[in-house]
């Protein structure tokens, strides 16, 4: 039987539409001859509304659950600091802070990644003129 990673962030017990297609394939690949390993989040549901698609998991290890359908796999989730702030303070306050904290994780998230590149191809460079002397 072949094994189907299946990343999914939106999983059951959570309930999104997200989430349907994934539980789907969790549910009916055993049909066609594979097994499939969900990798998810850890879901709390504490809230029982949106907060809880930002809501910390429930512990910090991971949880492996086999079922006759397969595997499910579930990662701790800690929340960002523009999360936590949404979580403790409401919808309401810290609007413009927690806007400029995701836009600050979204910028350098992608900077980071231009500098890391830019920072190996040098180092690659330099190895590579070290060799040729």
């Amino acid at each position: 039987m072949k094994k189907v990673l299946i990343l999914a962030y939106d999983f059951p017990p959570y309930v999104s539409v997200g989430g349907l297609r994934p539980y789907s394939w969790f549910k009916y690949f055993k049909k066609y001859g594979l097994y499939p390993v969900v990798v998810t989040r850890q879901w709390q549901l504490k809230y029982r509304d949106a907060r809880d698609y930002v809501a910390p998991g429930y512990s910090n290890k991971v949880e492996y659950e086999e079922h006759e359908e397969g595997l499910i796999i579930r990662s701790p989730y800690k929340p960002n600091l523009a999360n936590r702030l949404l979580l403790k303070c409401g919808d309401n306050k810290f609007v413009f802070l927690r806007r400029a904290i995701t836009a600050f994780y979204e910028f350098f998230q992608w900077f980071l990644q231009i500098l890391l590149y830019q920072f190996l191809k040098m180092l690659f460079f330099l190895e590579l003129l070290i060799w040729m002397k």
